[in-house]
């Protein structure tokens, strides 16, 4: 049976990992895994993390982490690509998180209809 790690942070995810990207897939090759998903609240690494899938063989699934308002609290959940236009949709919203802080969640649930 094989092992998938469903929530990898990297190094552009300062908070949470120091890891850098040759070694995660370097690692990850030599434990014959050949899927991961990289889950950071930005998409500063993204492509980088894409190339580096790319060489190693890797299958990569990229995924924003964000947080939602809710009442005066927040939610704090991860959107997974699940295809080209997807991917693209979120560069579009990591940049309006950073941009704002946080977004409300019936607005985000509304736009996001559509994926």
């Amino acid at each position: 049976m094989a092992y998938y790690n469903l929530q990898v942070h990297s190094a552009y995810d300062l908070l949470n990992s120091t890891i850098k990207y040759k070694e995660l897939f370097g690692k990850l090759k030599s434990d014959n895994q050949d899927s991961v998903v990289i889950v950071d609240p930005n998409m500063y690494g993204a492509i980088k993390a894409y190339k580096e899938a790319k060489k190693t063989g890797t299958n990569l699934i990229s995924g924003l982490e964000v947080k939602l308002g809710y009442g005066i609290s927040f939610l704090t959940f991860n959107i997974l690509c699940k295809n080209e236009r997807m991917f693209h949709k979120l560069f579009e919203l990591s940049t309006r998180f950073f941009e704002r802080g946080r977004v409300i969640v019936r607005s985000f649930l509304a736009e996001m209809k559509d994926f």
